[in-house]
């Protein structure tokens, strides 16, 4: 998943090199590296062969590319190295020159002349991706250049590639379906294994905001609130009022475009995303219930992937203030890959923890065969009430408010909502889409007043997304 990119490789061929010590004196003012450690790299190489001693991407070398080629006895060669990384840019990440800076941090096996990764999975893997420097400690014949002697040798390991889960195809389809003028973003994964198959945002970060961003559930929270309320008994065929303002507790909630009161189902009222009617059911549901059901689909777990992810977290539900403020995603915050695999659990039947490498297993090498964390475990969820979710999600885009998402193909099950999201005084109006198609579940977020905006973006992916014949 990279593409190549053009770096500048300046460096020497000791044997051809009359003062090693005043060139690497010259190279070191110019280019910050420790002069001491160019000059042992140069000493401890073969004399015939090709050392690296820095490397500069195209603008670096173009500005210092004089300064550099004064020093004599410095030569220059051009490599295209894997480095500039294909969508998902800031999952795989980026692979930089190492700098002066980062040598000093890092010690070894990197050394001047080297790449590292900056950012993603090329830093998380940077061990295996580069693979360590075999060492040996020998005594050199200066008039010949053959070993004389080796005092002491210590083994290298062979740089080793990472497999990913992402789909090139999906990825594309995803990058496709949140362009546009508005912030979005959209997760995708496997709902029968947790696979993560794209990671495509716009004006947002793949990484901050697509997997570890803590942003308002608003009603999309509803699918987990829903099946703690199965889970107590609430017949889905029940009246629940849905009216324009409702207080619960001493909290108040307001359903924009409703007047008065209407008396539909509870399955209109979760495919309509009425706050109200969730909240108004907050003394129907126990704190000690919502919590064990929040549990069950991961939010608040200790799940990880490589790189920073946030599983969601819900307020301590004491009291119907609190429990209402939940059941209507208020008093919930969640990324888009913790509602994904919300998603994949109810087509499923299963959650399961997210999957985004499938080799090597773990990011650090060192580890080798000592004992790792436990992998968090699959949880089971109950079928019966599961397919009551299910037939409660499909209205959601059969006759509810995620209608915009559906596509030809395998039915579209989801649930849409609008949320208003309050940090440092700044509030921003947010759109969700929570479903999936087939084994693809999604969530979709957009900046956005349009409760609409992101299920538009996850019918867009469902119908470009359709199997390739």
């Amino acid at each position: 998943m990279q593409d190549e990119t053009v770096l500048h490789v300046a460096g020497v061929y000791p044997a051809k090199v009359k003062d090693p010590g005043r060139l690497c004196d010259q190279l070191s003012k110019v280019t910050g590296f420790a002069q001491d450690r160019l000059l042992s790299r140069i000493l401890s190489s073969p004399p015939q062969d090709f050392v690296p001693l820095a490397t500069f991407g195209r603008t670096k070398f173009a500005q210092i590319r004089s300064k550099l080629e004064a020093i004599q006895g410095l030569e220059f060669q051009v490599d295209n190295p894997p480095v500039a990384p294909k969508s998902p840019t800031q999952i795989v990440g980026v692979v930089t020159a190492i700098t002066p800076e980062a040598e000093q941090k890092l010690g070894g096996p990197q050394r001047a002349g080297d790449t590292l990764g900056r950012d993603g999975l090329q830093k998380a893997y940077q061990d295996q991706l580069t693979g360590s420097t075999e060492t040996r400690v020998v005594i050199l014949d200066n008039a010949t250049g053959r070993q004389v002697k080796e005092l002491k040798a210590w083994p290298g390991r062979e740089n080793s590639s990472v497999q990913t889960t992402i789909d090139s195809r999906l990825q594309s389809v995803g990058d496709a379906a949140v362009a546009g003028p508005r912030p979005a973003a959209l997760v995708a994964v496997q709902a029968s294994t947790g696979q993560l198959l794209a990671v495509s945002t716009n004006q947002l970060h793949q990484e901050n905001d697509a997997l570890a961003g803590k942003f308002a559930a608003g009603t999309a929270f509803s699918v987990v609130a829903a099946e703690g309320l199965l889970q107590s008994g609430l017949d889905p065929k029940q009246k629940v009022p849905c009216s324009a303002d409702r207080t619960v507790g001493g909290a108040r909630f307001q359903q924009p475009g409703v007047n008065g009161v209407t008396t539909p189902t509870f399955q209109t009222d979760f495919a309509q995303g009425c706050v109200t009617a969730l909240a108004s059911l907050a003394r129907r549901i126990s704190g000690q219930r919502l919590s064990a059901s929040a549990t069950q689909f991961g939010i608040g777990g200790d799940w990880k992937l490589p790189l920073r992810t946030f599983s969601g977290s819900m307020d301590a539900p004491d009291g119907d203030a609190a429990i209402a403020k939940i059941m209507a995603g208020q008093g919930a915050r969640v990324s888009p890959l913790a509602m994904a695999l919300v998603a994949a659990a109810v087509k499923s039947g299963t959650w399961r923890p997210p999957v985004l490498v499938t080799s090597p297993v773990a990011p650090d090498p060192a580890a080798g065969d000592a004992v790792t964390q436990a992998p968090t475990q699959p949880v089971t969820l109950d079928p019966a009430i599961i397919a009551k979710l299910r037939t409660l999600m499909r209205a959601g885009v059969t006759s509810g408010a995620a209608s915009a998402a559906s596509a030809p193909g395998d039915p579209v099950y989801g649930v849409a909502a609008e949320v208003t999201q309050t940090e440092k005084k700044e509030r921003t109006r947010l759109s969700w889409f929570v479903g999936w198609q087939g084994d693809i579940a999604v969530a979709v977020l957009a900046e956005s007043g349009d409760t609409a905006a992101a299920s538009v973006i996850a019918g867009s992916f469902f119908r470009d997304a359709q199997p390739q014949t």
